[in-house]
């Protein structure tokens, strides 16, 4: 199939447009992840903390998967029944976004880099947990096949740049990222994740 990298940047505001509820979960994402820029952390803290604002992004990310594919099967998302839906995978999506978030953050402190394309490689995992009840050992698996096949590393990549950017604006640059980062691979995952079921890694 191929790629279309501005469909795959702009389709995704045109939905916020349309239905601002989707917007919920990365809006809670987003405020958490603010509250945590503000605390004085001590040197030992970091970490701790880092991992926890990237495991609420995640969780997060989960809850908005559910709540977008409602309105793109034509239904009309719903809050409560999406929360409810992610309640009943709770341990598998607890287990997978601890384990990308604690190794996403541990390769940031590497310079960075490490970071960002562990996120890039992982991310998928969260969604495809939230979908499928899937476990993490089999989410990972998906997510290895998604990001290298056809240009979806690059818009991954590029995704998870423009979030990390988007980031250090002040104030409201937390939130910015949790939208676009939650939104934006959510949108991705959903309306290409059929054309990687099958296939071989």
């Amino acid at each position: 199939m191929r790629v279309d990298f501005r469909e795959v940047l702009q389709k995704p505001l045109e939905i916020l447009g349309r239905v601002p509820i989707v917007l919920i979960p990365a809006l809670c994402a987003g405020v958490v992840n603010l509250a945590i820029s503000f605390v004085r952390l001590r040197t030992w803290t970091v970490f701790v903390f880092s991992v926890l604002g990237m495991f609420v992004t995640l969780f997060c990310l989960a809850w908005g998967v559910l709540l977008l594919e409602k309105y793109l099967r034509g239904e009309k998302p719903d809050l409560v029944k999406s929360w409810d839906t992610l309640s009943q995978k709770v341990p598998n999506v607890i287990v997978a976004a601890i384990i990308v978030a604690i190794l996403v953050t541990f390769g940031a402190y590497f310079f960075i880099l490490p970071g960002i394309l562990l996120e890039v490689i992982l991310i998928i995992t969260i969604p495809r947990t939230a979908q499928e009840n899937a476990t993490f050992d089999k989410a990972l698996l998906y997510s290895l096949r998604f990001a290298f096949q056809e240009m979806y590393f690059l818009i991954l990549l590029l995704y998870v740049a423009i979030a990390f950017g988007l980031a250090f604006i002040p104030y409201v640059g937390e939130i910015l990222s949790s939208v676009f980062i939650i939104v934006w691979v959510s949108y991705l995952y959903l309306t290409r994740s059929q054309e990687f079921v099958d296939r071989p890694l």
